[in-house]
């Protein structure tokens, strides 16, 4: 049996929309801004120039981030069917930082935090 490497916690986070928590939230959300962005812009350019097509550019990307995080989060809700809390979140900060996913603990058992005598 594969056990999880310890990373994170598996803490309750309070849903917040489509049964993402907040830190699921603000990842999705920040990944979706950082990549739309310049498409946003590069659509704004196409269709105006000068400063308006920054306004233009501005309502694309809130319409389109709007529309992208809903998505996401729908598929990001089916993916997490069946899984504990913060699986996902725990498997990916596994996958991408080597600190987050080296076997520090390789056993089970009991911890104390109290010195001993």
């Amino acid at each position: 049996m594969k056990t999880l490497p310890p990373c994170t916690l598996l803490d309750y986070e309070t849903r917040l929309y489509k049964g993402c928590g907040a830190s699921e939230l603000y990842s999705v959300t920040l990944a979706v801004s950082c990549s739309w962005l310049p498409f946003a812009l590069l659509i704004g350019y196409a269709i105006l120039d000068g400063l308006h097509a920054l306004f233009v550019a501005f309502a694309v990307f809130i319409a389109g981030a709007l529309l992208i995080v809903a998505t996401v989060a729908s598929i990001y809700k089916s993916l997490k069917q069946g899984k504990p809390e913060g699986w996902h979140t725990r498997n990916f900060y596994c996958a991408i930082h080597p600190v987050f996913s080296s076997n520090l603990v390789l056993k089970s058992g009991c911890w104390s935090t109290n010195r001993e005598i």
